[in-house]
């Protein structure tokens, strides 16, 4: 059965029934101690899963990055290989390696998701008349702005098959507060948009860091953990891999079904061996502990795909362009007889509102705290007022 990211469906289901809210949430026991809800590699989604970091919990701080994390799969192969020498276990050098990314990935993953956690909301719409809330994907915060917290997501997320924008759009943090939605900006053709909600209707806004760029993510070495409220959850699932493929279009991209058809068709996108189900678009896709994209669409149970942290960061600016920057005020001379201008520095003196002088022989110059600058010129004779531009 094949189900996509875009419209979060298989094509045997209409569009909304697959991320309608699901009834595991109230099946499935919470989540206790280091377990965090996670997508399988290769596996049909199986919304009980659990992963139970608590082998890996000392090890987090160490595999921020994919470079640490190397590191850390060296010394483990190292470790690995010196039991297998000691106790004479003659293990295959492929087993030894495999072994060897368990926990060093795990505690990577699990870093990635301790950083996005906060800042992870679930995007809700209702419909008139009805009382449920359905969840339609994830969103993540990326900036501050007075007392509204801004949450990027995927177009697609907010907007019906017709391309109408969700009814009564919500966002609904970890801790479960929920505040009314608008739209502040959205661009279709990265399939990206971004909300605005109150800060006081969701307790914080946990801005997540910005990757600088998706470019440099290398292919079977950097890996990406994506966050998101898979199938409409309540809850937060984790789910990572390695990078396969950067910088294809859609419409590159084999066995796409809407590859061709989408407005989105010809944004580049950063390929993941990880899987992701119907309600994960929109969440982040985060690297080296910063967001390198969101999350889009994905294939089968392998793979999903990321619209890139640079289109994220263009529709940030384009709903937060620069203010207008005022030209630097231009002081002003004003040529007085010195007559005049030795009065008004003499009642300045006076009033103790010199700042400080610069005499010598050709000119004298007195600076005063309301900003205002006397020059006597001594020969040839002549004196200016300077006063700061307004």
């Amino acid at each position: 059965m094949y189900v996509d990211v875009f419209s979060g469906l298989s094509l045997e289901l209409s569009p909304r029934d697959y991320i309608a809210p699901m009834a595991f949430d109230s099946q499935c026991p919470a989540p206790t101690g280091q377990e965090v809800p996670t997508l399988r590699l290769k596996r049909d989604a199986d919304p009980c899963d659990r992963t139970d970091y608590s082998l890996v919990k000392d090890q987090v701080d160490r595999v921020g990055t994919s470079s640490r994390l190397h590191d850390e799969i060296a010394e483990s192969y190292k470790e690995l290989v010196e039991t297998d020498r000691k106790f004479k276990l003659n293990s295959r050098d492929a087993d030894l390696r495999e072994a060897s990314k368990l926990e060093p990935e795990m505690a990577y993953d699990l870093n990635q998701y301790r950083i996005a956690s906060p800042g992870v909301f679930r995007i809700d719409s209702r419909e008139a008349g009805k009382t449920e809330n359905r969840g339609l994907g994830t969103g993540f915060a990326v900036r501050q702005e007075g007392n509204q917290c801004q949450i990027m997501t995927d177009y697609h997320v907010v907007t019906t098959d017709a391309g109408d924008l969700e009814p009564n759009l919500t966002v609904k943090s970890r801790d479960g507060k929920r505040a009314p939605a608008t739209l502040k900006a959205q661009d279709v053709k990265s399939d990206l948009a971004l909300l605005s909600v109150p800060v006081a209707s969701i307790g914080s806004c946990p801005v997540l860091p910005l990757g600088k760029s998706s470019a440099s993510l290398h292919p079977g070495t950097d890996r990406v953990a994506t966050i998101g409220h898979a199938g409409g959850a309540e809850q937060q699932f984790l789910s990572g891999g390695y990078v396969i493929h950067n910088g294809r279009k859609h419409s590159e991209i084999e066995n796409h079904p809407d590859g061709k058809t989408k407005p989105w068709k010809d944004n580049q996108v950063v390929e993941v061996a990880a899987h992701v189900i119907g309600g994960n678009s929109g969440g982040p896709a985060m690297a080296d502990g910063a967001v390198v994209g969101a999350t889009q669409y994905k294939r089968a149970t392998s793979e999903m795909f990321f619209t890139p942290v640079e289109d994220i960061r263009a529709l940030i600016a384009k709903a937060n362009p620069f203010p207008i920057l005022r030209a630097a005020p231009v002081p002003r001379d004003i040529p007085l007889s010195c007559t005049i201008a030795k009065e008004e520095i003499r009642a300045h003196v006076s009033r103790g509102e010199l700042l400080n002088g610069n005499f010598n022989e050709r000119r004298h110059i007195y600076r005063f705290k309301d900003g205002s600058v006397y020059t006597l010129n001594q020969s040839p004779s002549s004196c200016i007022k300077t006063l700061p531009g307004k």
